[in-house]
């Protein structure tokens, strides 16, 4: 059995892209997503007199012709940023209800994209794909994240490939950050063990957990 396995894209879409063609790429039999699409904030891209200025990363960057703004869109989004095109005038009329409004929009408008996109190039590929959500990831993404004909969403189940039992359980444990899907480990381990005790062969199972328990392998953040 031979895993093409990706995680933690946080809206990157080059990332994502290259994710859709590493099953094929690399002779997998079996593609995993293991969480976190969503990419956690909006660049406007401020229209002033002609002029279009965005911040991030610390530097400024100024457009004076609108067919450059589609390089910049793309730049921002190969670094996980959702671009807002808006003018000076229209950006100070939002209020913190427009803004959460307006990232929920971005996030399920290129997660749609994401998704059919991953469906079809996998399904035309004939590769089982299984795709979980991440911490970041919040529940009204739950809909886009189901749509899928031929990639599955296995959070809380347990899918049989090749003979193979994929374990798959989504969020993680608790952060600074409060993520949308966040449990505390006690929860944590609950679903695992309650997933866990359902596998018919422990020798053949995959497990697919967003953020593992507090084990000493677990040192991907150290």
């Amino acid at each position: 059995m031979r895993i093409f396995y990706a995680a933690d894209l946080h809206g990157g879409e080059t990332a994502f892209r290259k994710f859709t063609n590493g099953g094929k790429f690399y002779n997998a039999n079996l593609v995993i997503f293991g969480g976190d699409f969503t990419g956690k904030m909006v660049v406007p891209i401020v229209e002033k007199d002609g002029v279009y200025t965005c911040t991030y990363y610390g530097s400024t960057v100024k457009v004076k012709k609108v067919r450059e703004l589609p390089d910049l869109e793309r730049n921002l989004r190969d670094a996980g940023f959702y671009p807002l095109v808006i003018s000076e005038a229209e950006l100070n009329k939002l209020n913190e209800s427009d803004a959460e409004r307006i990232i929920k929009e971005k996030q399920m408008e290129v997660l749609k994209e994401w998704i059919k996109l991953a469906d079809e190039r996998y399904a035309k590929d004939e590769i089982p794909c299984v795709i979980i959500p991440g911490s970041v990831d919040d529940y009204y993404l739950d809909e886009i994240i189901n749509s899928g004909n031929h990639i599955q969403n296995g959070d809380g189940k347990i899918i049989e490939v090749n003979g193979y039992e994929v374990v798959s359980i989504g969020g993680g444990k608790q952060s600074v950050f409060r993520y949308p899907r966040e449990v505390s480990e006690e929860e944590l381990a609950v679903k695992i063990n309650a997933l866990c005790a359902k596998v018919k062969d422990m020798r053949k199972c995959i497990l697919n957990i967003h953020i593992p328990p507090s084990i000493n392998i677990d040192l991907s953040t150290v």
